[in-house]
């Protein structure tokens, strides 16, 4: 069974937080907010734009592969895993937008080794593909 898992980014420490647990509210302005459980069992308020789902795989290192994550596919180029709709499933965009031919299943993963994401990453996304 796969574990359904999440990270975020703490408002207050900048701390990644992992978490099982998960929910959403809205201030009275209407504004949303999120917050996952920390390992104490508390519940801290995470930037909303940070929140990642784990996608139940790992990479080549046993790392978990989460949402908005950097890999990179046989040591050549880095993609970025996002959710796709229309595919209704988790999917690899080259850095330069262009939709990956790697699909996430059987043996696959373990060509692919997590490399950063796009929050500790940021200048890789402005530069496209850089290998």
């Amino acid at each position: 069974m796969r574990k359904i898992k999440f990270c975020g980014i703490d408002i207050s420490t900048k701390e990644k937080i992992y978490s099982e647990s998960i929910k959403f509210d809205e201030k009275s302005n209407g504004e949303k907010i999120c917050w996952l459980r920390d390992k104490f069992y508390n519940w801290i308020e995470i930037n909303l734009e940070s929140v990642r789902q784990f996608i139940g795989a790992y990479d080549c290192n046993g790392v978990e592969v989460y949402e908005s994550d950097i890999v990179e596919f046989e040591g050549e180029h880095k993609f970025i895993v996002k959710w796709d709709d229309n595919e209704n499933r988790f999917v690899m965009f080259r850095l330069d937008g262009k939709k990956s031919p790697v699909q996430f299943h059987g043996e696959g993963y373990k060509k692919l080794k997590v490399v950063g994401n796009i929050f500790d990453n940021v200048e890789w996304l402005n530069q496209g593909d850089v290998n």
